[in-house]
């Protein structure tokens, strides 16, 4: 089994006139996250899913990711909005396909990569920079503290990874 974990790209500063649920990618977000979908194609990543918050810029993010790494479908997942249970998220995973990408949210994905990694309890947390991906991997059943991180790259690796072409 094999988990990508992507934090979205670069939304709309916070603020007052617009609900953070409906914060969108920002112009320099979507060009960033077309650049970092370049590395992932040359690092020949191929999710067979992709789930994402139903929260407006990780929606967008999915799409994109979506787009340049051929994937179908992206299931909108309330268990990955902000500040949700991970359980939830933790049971999808083990009867998840072979492949999937998450696209969610700081600390919840950096929460679920400790969980995943080292069974960590909610506080636990990697430092996700917005557009950063992890790849973590596990034999059959609950993952959860049997996980193995294959590698997590910054989107600035990732952006130069795509560029470079190798």
């Amino acid at each position: 089994m094999i988990v990508y974990l992507v934090r979205h790209g670069i939304a709309e500063d916070r603020g007052m006139a617009i609900p953070d649920s409906d914060r969108a990618l920002t112009t320099d977000g979507i060009r960033k996250m077309h650049r970092i979908v370049s590395g992932l194609q040359r690092l020949d990543v191929q999710p067979a899913a992709i789930w994402t918050s139903p929260l407006r810029r990780t929606r967008e993010t999915a799409e994109i990711l979506a787009a340049g790494l051929g994937v179908n479908a992206v299931r909108l997942c309330d268990s990955l909005a902000p500040a949700s249970s991970l359980d939830a998220v933790c049971a999808g995973l083990a009867g998840a396909p072979d492949s999937v990408m998450v696209v969610g949210h700081q600390p919840d994905l950096g929460e679920l990569a400790s969980r995943l990694l080292f069974g960590g309890q909610q506080g636990d947390s990697l430092p996700f920079k917005k557009g950063a991906v992890a790849k973590i991997t596990w034999k059959d059943g609950d993952p959860t503290g049997r996980s193995r991180l294959e590698w997590f790259l910054t989107p600035a690796q990732l952006r130069l990874l795509g560029r470079s072409g190798g």
